[in-house]
């Protein structure tokens, strides 16, 4: 996945400003206007495709019996409590982002108590593609099998999960 990574590291790079485009005609000035112009527009059309939430429908299990279309309202009712939650209205600019930036968008879906019920409720987390690593044939699979995150945590939160290894460190 070298390749991929690597095209994923450039356009970062423009998106920072980081790196120098090879654009002749225009001057040192200008070009540091191309970077953040391509940035505006990264920004304005994930905005633009965030801005539209996906729609939650559940038909009911037996067709024109009250019970069952009711069954199926709450099924969606809980399905945008959960979005609601995991404030899908905000993050999924982040996502829209990752999706034209990097053509992926990893999300990891873990269990959360809820507070108001002894029921966990699913949490959406959405990682950086930069550092998400899946393994070699399991990359355009929704569930890979095998799959590395890179995160960053304060030393904290190794003092509060991990205190023999912090006590190490």
């Amino acid at each position: 996945l070298g390749r991929d990574f690597e095209r994923m590291r450039r356009v970062q790079e423009v998106m920072d400003g980081e790196i120098a485009l090879p654009l002749p005609e225009i001057n040192r000035v200008e070009s540091a206007a191309v970077a953040n112009l391509a940035l505006q527009g990264m920004n304005q059309l994930s905005r633009r495709i965030a801005s539209i939430l996906p729609t939650t429908t559940f038909a009911p299990l037996r067709p024109g019996i009250k019970a069952s279309v009711n069954d199926a309202i709450n099924r969606r009712r809980i399905v945008l409590g959960w979005q609601q939650k995991n404030r899908f209205s905000h993050t999924l600019g982040k996502r829209a982002r990752f999706y034209l930036a990097y053509a992926t968008s990893p999300v990891v879906i873990l269990p959360e108590p809820n507070p108001f019920s002894e029921h966990l409720i699913p949490r959406w987390r959405f990682l950086n593609p930069l550092h998400t690593f899946p393994s070699d044939h399991d990359y355009d699979n929704l569930t890979p099998n095998d799959c590395i995150h890179d995160f960053t945590h304060f030393y904290k939160y190794l003092l509060d999960n991990y205190p023999e290894a912090a006590a190490r460190l």
